[in-house]
């Protein structure tokens, strides 16, 4: 369920809850994930553009391949994940933990994952289809008032509280929480334009976020 939404024109923003993530078991058992957003609407992950999720992976396994997309991962709990990155006959050790920054990998490559020390993680993924979208993301500790401009913008919360702000056509405002998403993009999908939304910390508690910049190719359609 979408808590809220406001349209700014061409513009839509939402809120969405944890509670609302459609959430879906691994065929192997090893882990759950929670899908937040996907693009086009009404897509499956069989023919999406773009998507957002959280995945708890309890067990080791290999990722699904996803030809064609590319693909970010950060560790949002847990001690951390093990990956063995195999690419162009070469296979690649990573470590990720709840400080490291975000990996990016394609979908087409075959990665096995391990918790550490067999300890579930939950972790942030986002993916986009390659030639249609590209991607960014990035963990940011808010201090100060920013702003990110992008096709579509995705604020998850991680801690403390953030007021997001689109001043264009006119002022609309929605505050942030941890484990909340915020999401600006055209209401039409097929709207190349690009929206910048402005955020900054409302409470005593020091605000952290997860921002994903979405854009979309001009020749998507062609």
């Amino acid at each position: 369920m979408i808590i809220d939404a406001i349209e700014l024109g061409s513009a839509m923003l939402h809120k969405i809850e944890p509670s609302a993530f459609r959430r879906m078991r691994w065929k192997d058992g090893g882990g759950e994930t929670a899908e937040i957003a996907i693009g086009p609407p009404g897509s499956s992950v069989a023919n999406f553009d773009w998507r957002i999720s959280t995945a708890r992976v309890s067990a080791a396994g290999p990722f699904s391949i996803f030809p064609g997309i590319d693909r970010s991962l950060i560790v949002l709990s847990g001690i951390g994940l093990e990956l063995y990155v195999t690419e162009a006959n070469t296979i690649r050790r990573v470590l990720l933990d709840t400080e490291s920054d975000a990996f990016f990998f394609a979908g087409d490559a075959a990665v096995a994952a391990s918790p550490i020390d067999h300890q579930p993680i939950v972790d942030f993924n986002v993916m986009t289809r390659r030639g249609r979208y590209t991607h960014t993301i990035q963990k940011m500790c808010i201090t100060s008032p920013l702003t990110l401009t992008a096709n579509r913008v995705a604020l998850y919360g991680l801690s403390g509280t953030a007021l997001c702000r689109v001043e264009q056509p006119h002022l609309q405002t929605m505050n942030l929480s941890p484990e909340q998403v915020v999401i600006i993009e055209p209401s039409d999908d097929q709207d190349l334009t690009k929206s910048t939304v402005s955020i900054e910390p409302s409470g005593q508690t020091l605000c952290r976020i997860i921002a994903v910049m979405l854009n979309q190719r001009s020749h998507a359609n062609g």
